[in-house]
């Protein structure tokens, strides 16, 4: 079966579609809502796009959408260019429609060896295929720029990205309500909860969103999500009114994190359905019970078939500590080893 660097993909033809291409794939793969950087015409000292990386280091990208090879000496002017710009970026990424090169490659290693002696930013390239890469790894991401060619996307071998993604926003962003009373409420305080967690949360639930949908679907996520961080940014103390407008925020990335299968393959909603049920037990801060555990199996099985006797054997060795506050913890960290190792 063809994978999407053998498909033999047509390059964009103009810089605008190729930009817009470069901000959506590596907003996918760094879980990040990168952003155009002003509007045609206006100077962008060598930035085209800006962000954070999936590090949280903020970067830049320069895209060069070029029928001939860039030069080691276009990548410098680029860099002297971002230099002067107010935005203060660890590394400019060169976004090129070329094919690897292993000259350019090294030029870019001696130019961030030689501006790291200055403290200046690094500088890393972005080839066509590293683009195409990024880009497949999001379904509907794709087909907003090539609706004419079908994504390969053969059963039992969906992105480990994805997968990661499915867990963390169905553990994280279903139950996301109590979590932050857990956090922010009288049990937070009581039990001396770092609020930090929530700004955390918050992050891992607007990565995952990134990953897995179109970027009007994740929208409303990331707009949830960040209005909560601004109020909790606001005061340290939260009246009854910001309690409440977090609340109603947090409901509403809840019920989107119920309904988000509609976007998702059959296997991934099996991994965002097992991720909200040990959730669900993470909250109730009871001990776990055999019924729980039972289920609990059976959903591991369904996402990992040929692996019963492995998952028999980690679930009899984990009922020695079954209060909520652990165990799901452990099953959460149990699927994504496996998602990553295997």
């Amino acid at each position: 079966m063809p994978t999407p660097l053998t498909m033999n993909l047509p390059k964009p033809k103009n810089w605008q579609e190729f930009e817009a291409i470069v901000c959506d794939a590596y907003s996918t793969k760094w879980g990040s809502n990168l952003t155009m950087n002003g509007r045609s015409g206006q100077k962008q000292y060598g930035i085209d796009i800006y962000g954070f990386d999936d590090l949280g280091r903020q970067i830049g990208i320069q895209c060069k959408c070029y029928k001939k090879q860039i030069s080691t000496s276009l990548i410098e002017q680029e860099l002297q260019a971002s230099d002067e710009s107010d935005i203060p970026i660890t590394t400019l990424y060169i976004a090129t429609t070329n094919d690897y090169d292993q000259n350019l490659q090294a030029g870019a290693r001696r130019l961030s060896e030689s501006r790291a002696i200055e403290k200046k930013s690094s500088v890393g390239i972005l080839f066509w295929d590293d683009t195409v890469r990024a880009l497949s790894l999001n379904p509907q991401v794709w087909s907003n720029h090539y609706s004419g060619v079908p994504l390969p996307t053969p059963v039992g071998n969906i992105a480990p990205e994805r997968l990661l993604a499915a867990i963390e926003i169905g553990f994280y962003g279903a139950k996301l309500p109590q979590y932050l009373d857990l956090i922010l409420g009288e049990f937070g305080w009581l039990a001396q909860e770092d609020p930090d967690q929530a700004f955390v949360m918050l992050g891992v639930i607007k990565q995952s969103a990134i990953k897995l949908l179109s970027r009007d679907d994740a929208a409303p996520f990331i707009e949830a999500s960040i209005q909560i961080e601004e109020i909790l940014k606001s005061s340290g103390h939260l009246s009854a009114q910001q309690s409440e407008s977090i609340y109603l925020l947090a409901k509403r990335v809840a019920s989107r994190s119920y309904s988000i299968d509609t976007y998702l393959s059959l296997h991934e909603q099996k991994f965002r359905g097992l991720a909200t049920f040990l959730s669900s037990i993470h909250v109730g801060l009871e001990d776990v019970s055999e019924d729980q555990i039972s289920r609990a199996l059976k959903m591991l099985i369904s996402c990992f078939p040929d692996s019963q006797s492995e998952i028999i054997q980690f679930l009899k060795g984990s009922e020695l500590n079954t209060y909520s506050s652990s165990w799901p913890i452990r099953v959460v960290t149990f699927v994504e080893r496996k998602i990553k190792y295997g």
